[in-house]
């Protein structure tokens, strides 16, 4: 399945910044959270590269991972939302952006 996300919009995982050195740190912490989070399902065999849409240092980060999938029809490319709010994964199919993320989560506050 081609990769219909402009990358090019994204931050690679490595070169996350914010606009302090605080948020700079808080944004690799949520990276790593993130990270551990795709992870711990079955379907994500290992993590190839991963992006950052966006985010607010401490308060929520949106990350696209390009997995290996562990299991037949697991898409490679997987959005993951972290921050003042529960983990979630969302499906390459329904975020074109990382814009999109946030509108497509379920939040029953």
């Amino acid at each position: 399945m081609p990769v219909n996300i402009d990358l090019n919009k994204l931050v690679t995982a490595e070169n996350v910044k914010g606009e302090t050195e605080d948020e700079t740190k808080e944004l690799k912490r949520m990276f790593a959270e993130a990270e551990q989070y795709i992870k711990s399902f079955g379907w994500c065999q290992e993590v190839r590269r991963a992006y950052l849409g966006g985010g607010v240092g401490g308060v929520v980060a949106i990350f696209l991972f390009n997995i290996i999938p562990g299991r037949r029809g697991t898409d490679a490319w997987v959005w993951v939302v972290v921050g003042d709010l529960p983990p979630a994964y969302l499906a390459r199919a329904c975020c074109k952006s990382h814009v999109n993320c946030l509108g497509n989560l379920n939040l029953d506050v």
